[in-house]
């Protein structure tokens, strides 16, 4: 018996070590890549920053919450495309001031993004922004209520479904949370 056992014990070892060894021949093929761009105005609040990569792995997609300097601090988001590859800055969007985003695709084309947010004479609107283009879609305002000034919205991770929601239910009951197509 102490044979068998320590025959095995012999067979573990070599697996561990053949895995271990696929393992560093197939790591050192893989290279970690820095990506940088040069600083542009306002400060970047990376706390709250959204990373995702596209489908086929070639962008990176970076979504950024930006604090404008000075004394009217004024909030919006900045929407970066990278060239996974090289880390090549491909695209930046620098969208309308007061702007927050709330949620995006899993390949982040699509985002949902919050205009007029933090403007107390204004209702938020949300509206729906694509990340090649740079083309907005409207997300129609009948899907709140009417008083809500500030309402929410989601995107499923395939953007074939958009959640219209207010944070805090009528009163004190439940949430309401609407999906569309």
């Amino acid at each position: 018996m102490a044979g068998k056992g320590g025959a095995t014990v012999c067979r573990i070892l070599l697996v561990v070590v053949a895995s271990a060894a696929v393992l560093v021949s197939t790591a050192s093929g893989i290279a970690a890549q820095d990506v940088t761009f040069a600083a542009l105005p306002g400060t970047a609040d990376t706390f709250r920053d959204y990373l995702s990569f596209s489908k086929d792995g070639r962008l990176l997609r970076e979504v950024v919450p930006i604090k404008s300097t000075g004394n009217d601090q004024v909030h919006h988001v900045r929407a970066i495309t990278y060239v996974a590859a090289t880390g090549k800055v491909r695209r930046v969007w620098n969208l309308q001031p007061n702007t927050e985003f709330f949620s995006a695709t899993t390949d982040g084309r699509t985002l949902v993004i919050s205009g007029d947010r933090f403007l107390p004479e204004a209702r938020a609107h949300l509206f729906l922004f694509d990340m090649e283009t740079g083309r907005t879609q409207d997300i129609p305002s009948s899907w709140f209520d009417a008083d809500e000034r500030d309402p929410y919205s989601k995107i499923s991770g395939d953007g074939r479904l958009v959640s219209a929601y207010m944070e805090s239910g009528a009163g004190d009951g439940p949430i309401i949370v609407s999906v569309y197509e």
